[in-house]
């Protein structure tokens, strides 16, 4: 059904992101205001970049798994599980960055296991017969053109992120070119 189509055209658009971020990574990272010849940063920047992009089908199905649980009306397991993710998230930071020294690939990685431990949490709601949105290993191919459409609607509505990134690229470039990394690091230029 549509939650189906959803789930199946979300895995090929994370594959596709997945594979174009990995290709594209040396121009997306010189974006992000890094470049070989600062090699300390750039390093720490390719290490959280790597693992995020190979996490990328976990942050899609994580984030789509909670909109269907909140509209299938399952707030409670959508809430817990972001939260009990997010802390998860916060404490392996600690873990990996401070005690096991991973640096950035250790808080990339704290990253990816919280959105495994939140969708760890969704899951089980999606094989309860009392579920309206039920996980199927069989793809419609009649609803791919709806879930299309609603992919494309979205979009429209979607739009003021893509200048927020722009905004966050711009102000993070210019605090690098004018106060290097800890500049960045000092005025904190995020959503």
């Amino acid at each position: 059904t549509f939650f189906n189509g959803v789930l199946a055209v979300s895995l090929v658009c994370s594959i596709i992101t997945c594979i174009l971020a990995t290709v594209l990574m040396n121009p997306i990272l010189g974006i992000l205001g890094t470049t070989p010849t600062n090699q300390a940063l750039y390093e720490a920047t390719k290490d959280y970049y790597q693992v995020l992009v190979l996490s990328t089908p976990l942050f899609y199905l994580s984030n789509i798994l909670n909109y269907f649980l909140r509209n299938d009306s399952s707030q409670n397991r959508a809430g817990l599980g972001s939260v009990i993710g997010n802390v998860s998230d916060i404490l392996l930071n600690i873990l990996l960055v401070l005690f096991f020294g991973l640096g950035t690939r250790g808080a990339a990685l704290s990253t990816a296991i919280g959105q495994v431990i939140a969708i760890t949490i969704y899951l089980p709601a999606f094989f309860k017969k009392t579920s309206n949105v039920v996980i199927q290993f069989n793809f419609d191919f009649s609803v791919f053109g709806e879930v299309i459409q609603s992919l494309l609607q979205g979009l429209a509505t979607s739009i003021h992120y893509l200048y927020q990134l722009i905004f966050f690229l711009l102000c993070n470039n210019l605090l690098m070119k004018l106060l290097g990394h800890n500049g960045v690091a000092i005025f904190d230029i995020s959503p």
